[in-house]
């Protein structure tokens, strides 16, 4: 994949189109398969992962956005359909440009080429220039844009075109969520329609909870590790949660505090809190666990796999279901840890101390993959994934592969194929 910076001016609204899923077609076709391209402006992840870390033959999910906010991060995604194969080869040729209101033409991408190796005709594939941009102000008056491309096909000589549209408009802060429920479902469900106004309406909502009873610390790390990955993808918003901190009212100047601290950002001056705010600001950077893409916590590992679970359900991406996979090398610590609690025994040294916490972090990482792999269709797709390329700790695939054996064993079927 080759990254091109743009710098462009957006704002992203409410309003969302509906996001569009399609798949590889796995049966052959004849060269007479209609030549596509088509363009996808979103905020999902700009790795990728739910397009290249999947198993062959799935659907990818894209969240397609029709308006952007100012200051807002984004990726315009190109892909092409029924490229003519010869001698197992195809090679393309396309061009991007974007449109202004006024009809202004600028050209993003010039006469690219791609090429490979490809086996069948009729097949989705990504192009490998995904344009990433920042909307500046500067760049970009409100209005409606359009994203043209042309396509060429070099071995046809047939070509094709397309076009998409989103709208530019000034940031106007959005009405926060009501229900528990409610905004409980949306963050369970934020990678998959990214919106920074989304964002905004759960955060300020009166329904969301950072407690959580019983937890470490009585925090919601599920909560933690979502705000941090979503906020991180929108931080054109931390000068207008800077600007809202002065009249905000207490539980979302709370808030503001908390998002701060998660964030590793400055603590807030103290002479802008009040003295329980001050004490408040130094209890909660002290609770938050360690990041768990560095180190697993021996007593936090729990709450660490929550962080995970909360930035998968915030980018969607990979990485925080394959750092989960990690603490399965704990294997050897969870056949001690099963011993002594078979024996009820107590620790009797910080060596079985360390093998009860990590042996009790593997079996709550197997739960929690293994039910998720159930629930969460991208999820499933992932562990596919990392059990057919071997991106998994050796110890735990005996493990690991029943929880989707029919997926899996279909996906090495296929690969035989």
């Amino acid at each position: 994949m080759r990254s091109i910076i743009v710098k462009l001016a957006v704002f992203l609204a409410a309003a969302i189109a509906p996001a569009l899923s399609f798949s590889e077609t796995s049966a052959k076709t004849d060269s007479s398969e209609k030549l596509r391209c088509m363009l996808f402006i979103s905020q999902q992840s700009s790795t990728q992962d739910w397009w290249y870390k999947i198993p062959r033959n799935s659907s990818p999910h894209v969240g397609q956005t029709r308006k952007l906010v100012i200051g807002q991060d984004f990726s315009v995604f190109p892909f092409v359909e029924n490229a003519a194969v010869k001698d197992g080869k195809f090679k393309l040729k396309y061009s991007i440009y974007l449109v202004s209101p006024d009809g202004k033409r600028k050209t993003m991408v010039d006469n690219a080429l791609f090429e490979g190796k490809k086996e069948l005709v009729s097949v989705v594939q990504a192009c490998p220039d995904v344009l990433m941009g920042t909307v500046s102000s500067a760049d970009f008056k409100p209005g409606k844009y359009f994203m043209k491309m042309i396509l060429l096909d070099e071995i046809s000589g047939k070509t094709a075109e397309t076009e998409t549209w989103f709208d530019v408009a000034e940031w106007s802060e959005p009405t926060p969520m009501k229900d528990t429920k409610i905004v409980n479902e949306y963050i369970k469900n934020y990678y998959l329609q990214p919106s920074p106004e989304t964002l905004w309406s759960i955060f300020f909502s009166d329904d969301l909870n950072l407690e959580q009873k019983n937890a470490p610390n009585g925090l919601n790390y599920i909560f933690i590790g979502f705000l941090r990955a979503a906020f991180q993808q929108n931080q054109f918003l931390e000068p207008k949660l800077a600007e809202k901190f002065e009249k905000a009212k207490p539980v979302d100047r709370a808030k503001i505090i908390f998002l701060a601290a998660i964030m590793n950002n400055p603590p807030l001056p103290e002479q802008k809190l009040r003295d329980y705010e001050i004490k408040y600001q130094d209890a909660i950077r002290k609770a938050i666990p360690k990041d768990p893409h560095k180190s697993w916590d021996a007593v936090l590992g729990a709450a660490q796999l929550d962080m995970l679970w909360g930035e998968f359900f915030a980018n969607g991406t990979y990485a925080p279901i394959r750092r989960m996979m990690d603490a399965l090398s704990f294997y050897k610590e969870a056949k001690a840890a099963e011993e002594m609690l078979a024996q009820r025994r107590k620790p009797a040294s910080p060596l079985e101390w360390d093998n009860l916490f990590f042996g009790m972090l593997y079996k709550a990482s197997m739960m929690t993959l293994a039910q998720n792999s159930y629930d969460i269709d991208l999820v499933r797709k992932y562990c596919i994934y990392a059990l057919e390329h071997g991106d998994i700790p050796k110890a735990a695939v005996k493990d690991m592969t029943p929880i989707i054996k029919q997926e899996f064993e279909e996906v090495k079927e296929e690969g035989k194929k």
